[in-house]
């Protein structure tokens, strides 16, 4: 089931009995959307995306992330696909000797470090980067945001917006109502992908930090 915020957004107005923008602004319900996205995205791990807009640079080692990127999942170089290593890998890799700048020449590796990846050898060529990787939900501002999660989880927002938008009005009793059937979405969110994750005992979302080991040995 898909389910754009302005569908969500009639939705919960029929249910709260306010079709216009009266008492609560289409902008507060829109954030309290965000709000609840954002819980969602964190509480389960399903906001895939990929990027492609980092092109490697002729002796550049390190490039920002583009926005929204919360956990890097697997990197490709020229469609190579990089392993994942840490600081203390690359020094053993790289700087074995005193004044040594690092190799250069073809990816074979990749690291993370202050929202910035970094290569090694470090690129000789421009190639493109491709990033697989769990989104931060884009804040939903006007109709024309999609939300970033998939559309079965999406349809579990109505709930906290009622409870936000009763809470405002302050009807506890309706606010606490929909609080909890918020509360019971988000468990059934979470049994949902187990479901989804755990078919043929193969996990869906993986990435190189969940192995029991680093590149260059046993941790």
């Amino acid at each position: 089931m898909s389910i754009t915020p302005n569908q969500l957004l009639f939705i919960v107005r029929e249910q709260f009995s306010e079709p216009d923008a009266t008492f609560n602004t289409n902008e507060g319900v829109y954030r309290y959307m965000s709000d609840a996205e954002t819980e969602l995205a964190n509480l389960v791990p399903c906001a895939e995306a990929t990027d492609t807009s980092i092109t490697t640079v002729a002796d550049q080692r390190e490039y920002d992330f583009p926005t929204g990127v919360q956990r890097i999942s697997k990197v490709t170089w020229d469609s190579y696909p990089l392993k994942k290593i840490d600081l203390k890998d690359l020094d053993a890799l790289e700087y074995t000797s005193y004044g040594n700048s690092g190799e250069t020449g073809s990816p074979e590796y990749y690291y993370e470090f202050a929202n910035q990846i970094g290569f090694s050898p470090v690129p000789l060529t421009a190639k493109t980067v491709k990033l697989y990787y769990l989104a931060d939900p884009a804040t939903i501002t006007s109709e024309s945001t999609a939300f970033t999660v998939p559309g079965w989880l999406a349809q579990y927002i109505g709930d906290y917006c009622l409870y936000r938008m009763y809470l405002k009005d302050k009807e506890a009793s309706r606010s606490e109502l929909h609080l909890n059937i918020w509360m019971r979405n988000k468990a059934n969110a979470q049994n949902e992908w187990a479901k989804r994750t755990s078919r043929n005992r193969i996990r869906i979302v993986k990435d190189e930090s969940e192995y029991p080991n680093t590149t260059l040995g046993i941790i």
